[in-house]
């Protein structure tokens, strides 16, 4: 597994298309992070009026990006990651040469799970060396940086839940053009389903993408307000992986 995640690294950092999007990505990144947003009062969860423009800081620029985008700049390495044997027509070879498919498969998400760990910290990061140039570093303290770990952390978790399905979509078509629609399409699709029927229950374990612009919303003393969501994140990965596994050890190449 840590050979494939080496090799995984070492293949991107010597694919052209990977620093192309790179480039892309940060810059979308930098431009999102100091645009600035519509903040309001917070009274008990609720929403009372908007007070105007969040001003442009480095902890602030973070807060910013944190969200359901962070998923789709991310949507490349599921081309570059995940579906590069795919793409490229070496995936029988490689589950001939002696590597069990189980072992491939759970070492393919481990490697791209890490790459993905490492992506997203490198957005927030950029977004806060972007938004501290302008205004400064904002306010940090012990609670706020405790904050921030927890958003970091409930973000891998959605982010690792709403690539578990597009994984599966890919494996099911072996088509990563149709996996990358789902992954766009399906996290929206949840989100408006249950913005128009919030009574509907099993939806608070199914909408990543509400997970994901809720987060924020609450605190690391708080995050027992999300715990519907952090219980289906974690389910929707160890019913899809293990499903998706299942499958691709039934299929023939």
């Amino acid at each position: 597994m840590l050979n494939m995640i080496r090799a995984d690294i070492y293949r991107l950092l010597h694919t052209r298309s990977f620093w192309i999007t790179e480039l892309v990505i940060t810059l979308l990144a930098i431009l999102f992070a100091v645009s600035g947003e519509r903040v309001g009062i917070m009274v008990d969860g609720e929403q009372i009026n908007e007070i105007g423009e969040l001003v442009v800081t480095g902890i602030n620029s973070v807060q910013i990006i944190n969200n359901t985008f962070i998923f789709y700049y991310l949507l490349p390495l599921i081309i570059l990651v995940l579906g590069s044997e795919y793409s490229k027509g070496t995936l029988k070879n490689i589950i001939t040469t002696g590597t069990s498919r189980s072992t491939f498969f759970f070492g393919k998400f481990f490697s791209y799970a890490v790459i993905a760990f490492v992506q997203y910290v490198w957005l927030l990061l950029v977004a806060f060396i972007a938004g501290s140039l302008i205004g400064g570093f904002g306010e940090i303290t012990g609670e706020i940086l405790l904050d921030q770990l927890y958003y970091i952390l409930a973000g891998c978790l959605f982010i690792f839940a709403m690539s578990t399905i597009t994984n599966f979509v890919l494996y099911l078509t072996k088509t990563t053009a149709v996996s990358i629609l789902i992954a766009i399409i399906f996290p929206l699709a949840i989100f408006l389903w249950h913005t128009i029927q919030p009574n509907l229950t099993f939806l608070n374990y199914l909408d990543m993408q509400g997970a994901f612009e809720n987060v924020v919303t609450t605190t690391f003393k708080t995050a027992h307000e999300m715990q519907t969501s952090f219980i289906g994140a974690i389910l929707i990965i160890g019913i899809g992986l293990t499903l998706t596994n299942w499958l691709f050890n039934k299929q023939d190449f």
